[in-house]
């Protein structure tokens, strides 16, 4: 399946440079977001990544963070349409929305003056849940399904964030057993713990090479 990535124009009025924890009423925004997912039956959503590690490592979003990370695993057509509305209700629009076939695997949506939201989609595959990745069109990020078994919420300006239970497991699944270490990342791909090649895309490129007879002589 062929992914298909849009990228929005930004309106001039955004500015997504300044770090989240610098953003005046950022935590409304969480507050608004997180309302409508808890009305939405049978989402199962988390905060999740940059935002949920500073939550239990720091006790609040971290200073150099750009974005609130949200996951939803197995979402319904219905969920997603929801997901879509309200957020425009909310004076949101898209910055990025990425498919593979018909199956969402983000959107970000941001709006005036520089609230980002990002919305990863995580579907099961076998063992584990797994989240298309893009930018290298052979890697899918994979985590076993005993990672988000339980939640557990954290309670921060009056808000409670819902993240997995078992945060040394999952911390050390994106960012390695040193993730109480703080570490700024400038390209997150080369530091990724939960990649893995995706053989169904990798076997798409084995058949063109062996129709071209690239690379025969080394089988």
């Amino acid at each position: 399946m062929m992914y298909k990535d849009i990228w929005y124009k930004i309106n001039q009025n955004i500015n997504l440079s300044i770090p989240i924890i610098e953003r005046k009423g950022v935590y409304s925004e969480i507050n608004k977001v997180t309302i409508f997912l808890n009305s939405l039956e049978n989402c199962n959503y988390f905060f999740s990544c940059g935002t949920a590690l500073g939550l239990v490592r720091e006790g609040r979003l971290l200073d150099w963070d750009t974005d609130v990370d949200i996951d939803i695993l197995e979402p319904t057509e219905l969920i997603l349409s929801n997901i879509i509305d309200n957020m425009q209700a909310l004076g949101y629009s898209y910055q990025r929305v990425l498919k593979k076939g018909k199956r969402y695997s983000q959107i970000v949506f941001i709006k005036a003056p520089y609230h980002s939201i990002d919305f990863c989609f995580w579907f099961k595959d076998k063992n584990s849940f797994i989240n298309d990745v893009p930018e290298t069109n052979i890697f899918k990020r994979s985590h076993p399904f005993e990672i988000y078994k339980e939640f557990k919420n954290v309670k921060i300006q009056n808000i409670e964030f819902k993240i997995p239970s078992d945060t040394g497991s999952y911390f050390s699944l994106l960012y390695g057993n040193d993730w109480k270490t703080p570490k700024k990342y400038k390209n997150w791909l080369k530091n990724a713990n939960d990649l893995k090649f995706d053989l169904s895309i990798s076997r798409v490129f084995f058949k063109i090479l062996w129709k071209f007879k690239i690379g025969r002589k080394y089988l």
